[in-house]
């Protein structure tokens, strides 16, 4: 049994070998999914990096070349650059040496004008004290130069009347006078012994309050202090201090009346005076002063002269408020001002601190033409101008100036300080 098992074991054995061979054979030609699968992915790999390589040597070459004509590129530019810069070197010398003739020039002129002025302005600030190094009054320049038409530019305008104004400033003119002396005692030929001069300062502030109030024209300010004037000096009657405001009120409807379009009311007018005068009070007032003046409202004021030097002497808005405020000024001083100098002097004063306070020469040849004074002339009249103005801004009960010209819509002017004509501008 055991020979018989043996023999069939080895020849199954033998029967199975060619079989195997054949699974061994098909194993190794047809290989699995997942190797066949895995086998292109390798290919594809290789593929890359041959690629990659290739690409790394052709960027390799094309950046060895551009860098080749880069520096080509540069070269020519710094050569160029080069050329330019020394066609820029050269005109930057010819230029220097032209700068360096004008400098030279420039510091001989310089050198010439401060041996000829010594004695100018250390600074030239209008508002504040300056350092000088010697006191002297120094005039203006260009004083013989050739003067402008300022009413040139408003030929085609039929309210600036070119044809007719300078007749009227002719007219102004020959009728403006100086205001007479009406306060002081009897025996010196003043009628109205009991008003002095504080009390009319008090009037005249408390009519430039009542004046802001009521929003009226600068026109009418001035008229009604000449009004109050030309009454206090010209009537026979002697006005008693109860009166004097009476007078001053009716004095702003009369003057209101020749210049507004719209006119204080009557009632207004009783109301401000807090129930002191009735309106028949105040109508017989205007009855009287009319009579009295014999109905002559129109005349010179101050303002009237101050509108046209301020087109002369081509002011800005700055120089126009500077000029309001130091004329308004003049209104409070009888004693000293008004009854020393005329308007058109007042006026021209005002004109020339208004141009010192700006940094602007005093005097112009425009202004010596339309204003027909002298620089010397109105200097006298600016150094009383500014020494009232110095008086009265002592005085701690008068300040309606004061407020009125501290308003941004009058440039706060109020708060300036100007120097004194003595020192040199």
């Amino acid at each position: 049994m055991t020979a018989t098992t043996t023999t069939t074991l080895n020849k199954k054995a033998r029967a199975l070998k060619p079989v195997a061979s054949n699974v061994k054979k098909q194993t190794s030609s047809k290989p699995t999914k997942a190797v066949a699968a895995t086998k292109p992915k390798a290919r594809a790999k290789t593929k890359t990096k041959s690629n990659v390589r290739q690409t790394k040597t052709t960027t390799n070459s094309s950046i060895s070349s551009s860098s080749s004509n880069n520096d080509e590129v540069l070269h020519q530019r710094k050569s160029h650059r080069k050329k330019q810069g020394e066609r820029v070197v050269g005109k930057a010398a010819a230029a220097t040496a032209v700068v360096t003739s004008v400098d030279a020039k420039s510091s001989t002129k310089s050198a010439a004008k401060k041996s000829i002025n010594k004695n100018s302005d250390i600074s030239t600030s209008g508002f504040v004290k300056r350092l000088r190094t010697k006191k002297i009054s120094r005039l203006s320049g260009n004083q013989n130069g050739s003067s402008e038409d300022i009413d040139a530019r408003d030929r085609n305008d039929p309210a600036s009347v070119t044809d007719y104004v300078q007749d009227m400033y002719e007219h102004f003119r020959n009728k403006e006078e100086v205001q007479r002396l009406y306060i002081g005692p009897a025996q010196d030929g003043r009628k109205q012994m009991h008003i002095n001069e504080n009390m009319r300062c008090i009037l005249v502030d408390w009519l430039i309050e009542v004046h802001y109030k009521f929003k009226l024209f600068p026109e009418t300010l001035y008229l009604t202090v000449n009004i109050l004037d030309r009454f206090l000096s010209e009537t026979m009657e002697s006005i008693s201090k109860r009166d004097l405001q009476l007078v001053g009120v009716t004095s702003l409807l009369i003057s209101s009346k020749y210049e507004e379009m719209y006119i204080p009311e009557l009632r207004d007018l009783t109301y401000i005076c807090d129930g002191a005068y009735t309106e028949a009070k105040i109508l017989h007032m205007e009855e009287n002063i009319l009579k009295t003046l014999k109905y002559n409202v129109t005349v010179p004021t101050p303002h009237t002269f101050l509108v046209r030097f301020l087109k002369a002497a081509h002011a800005d808005k700055l120089m126009s408020q500077i000029a309001n405020f130091i004329l308004d000024g003049t209104l409070c001083s009888l004693e000293h001002l008004t009854c020393l100098w005329r308007p058109s002097q007042l006026a021209a004063a005002a004109v020339l601190i208004a141009r010192r306070a700006v940094g602007k020469l005093n005097w112009s040849p425009t202004l010596i033409k339309y204003a027909l004074y002298d620089e010397e002339d109105v200097i006298r009249v600016a150094r009383s101008v500014l020494k009232a103005k110095n008086k009265l801004d002592r005085n701690r009960e008068l300040l309606a100036l004061q407020k009125k010209y501290s308003k941004n819509k009058y440039g706060k002017v109020s708060h300036y300080k100007f120097a004194s004509i003595e020192d040199p501008f």
